[in-house]
């Protein structure tokens, strides 16, 4: 599935109904433009009905973006619903938005499984490689980031940028990783939700400003727990 394109939501595919799998494939060049911040996006993937279910096991998601100036969110994937999605032994490289969620936006208590995938040299304008908000759970496992980055002050978590949620993190690696803000770090625990971050190797990140804080950045009241990490 390359270089398709659209304004509004789902380069490749609007889920709505029922459940959508994809096995070894590829998704390269796709583009979203947004025009207004109730646009919604995702490059490759849209979900906007509960219940629903998608998963990508196998497959290369390679250049895949959204432009435009407001409410560009999710490179690859977009939720707007109470839904899962499970990717395993996947690649995410080089995908990138004109605002947040290089890869992911995710939204309404999405549920999202990452298992053994790579991410690396994807960039947001407004930071996270993950976009997260409205109590979504997030389970990382066994996967690598590498050479992300963002591009300008409104940076925050070069890898996970939540507003809210749940995060378990487990035997991943993150290195590389540049933030150009000089407020955040991996993550910014801007969530009344909670972190578990557990064997796991956390490398840098650079920034090009002063920051607070080298790998998390707490910005209140929040609760993080980290056991048997470098």
């Amino acid at each position: 599935y390359t270089t398709l394109f659209r304004s509004g939501h789902g380069g490749v595919a609007t889920v709505e109904y029922g459940s959508m799998y994809a096995e070894n494939c590829t998704f390269k060049d796709n583009h979203i433009t947004s025009s207004s911040s109730s646009a919604h996006n995702g490059g490759v993937f849209y979900v906007d009905s509960n219940g629903v279910s998608l998963e990508a096991k196998g497959c290369t998601f390679t250049g895949n973006y959204i432009s435009g100036t407001k409410g560009a969110f999710g490179g690859v994937m977009r939720t707007q619903a109470d839904c899962e999605a499970v990717y395993t032994d996947c690649l995410f490289d080089g995908n990138h938005s004109n605002y947040r969620g290089a890869v992911f936006g995710l939204n309404a208590s999405t549920r999202l499984k990452v298992n053994q995938c790579v991410f690396k040299n994807n960039y947001g304008t407004g930071g996270g490689i993950i976009q997260s908000g409205d109590n979504c759970i997030v389970y990382m496992n066994g996967s690598t980031f590498k050479d992300n980055y963002t591009t300008n002050s409104g940076g925050w978590g070069v890898v996970v940028h939540s507003a809210n949620g749940n995060y378990c993190v487990n035997n991943c690696t993150f290195y590389g990783n540049v933030n150009n803000n000089g407020g955040g770090a991996y993550v910014q625990l801007n969530s009344d939700g909670g972190w578990l971050i557990i064997n796991s190797t956390l490398i840098g990140p650079t920034t090009t400003a002063n920051t607070s804080s080298a790998l998390v950045r707490d910005n209140g009241s929040r609760k993080l727990n980290i056991c048997n990490n470098i």
